[in-house]
C-alpha cells in the first residue's frame, strides 16, 4: 500500500481503507504491482467514481465466461464472444463423444 500511495496522493491510503472501496487484499496487491501511471489513473477513477474501473481485472484462474442456459441464447453468446479460433476449437471438442455421454448411451433404459 505504501508503493500505491507513494506513486499518487497521500489520501489514496484512506482511500483504499475505506469500506465503500470494496477494495480486496488481492486487488490491492495488484494495483500496487502495477506501473505508477496506471495507478494513478485507477486511483482517480476509484476517487470521482467510488468503484475500480471494469478493466482492472485481478485474474487468479483460468478465463470464465457467464453464459446463458437456454440453447440459442447459449449458442449466439460463445459465437459473439469467441474468435475464429477459439471457435474452431469449441466446435471440434463439441463434436467429439465424450466419456459421460458413451456411457449415457451403453445403458440399457426401459
Amino acid at each position: 500500500m505504501d508503493r500505491i500511495v507513494e506513486h499518487c496522493e497521500p489520501e489514496a491510503h484512506d482511500l483504499i481503507l475505506a469500506p465503500g472501496s470494496k477494495l480486496t487484499w488481492g486487488r490491492v496487491i495488484a494495483l500496487a504491482k502495477s506501473s505508477p501511471k496506471e495507478q494513478a489513473k485507477i486511483m482517480g477513477h476509484l476517487r470521482f467514481h467510488g468503484k475500480l474501473p471494469r478493466w482492472f481485472k485481478v485474474t487468479n484462474g483460468p478465463p470464465m465466461m457467464s453464459v446463458p442456459r437456454e440453447p440459442v441464447a447459449l449458442a449466439r453468446a460463445i459465437v459473439r464472444r469467441l474468435s475464429q479460433e477459439e471457435m474452431q476449437q469449441f466446435w471440434v471438442a463439441f463434436q467429439a463423444p465424450s466419456k459421460k455421454c458413451r456411457e449415457c448411451n451403453n445403458k440399457k433404459r426401459y
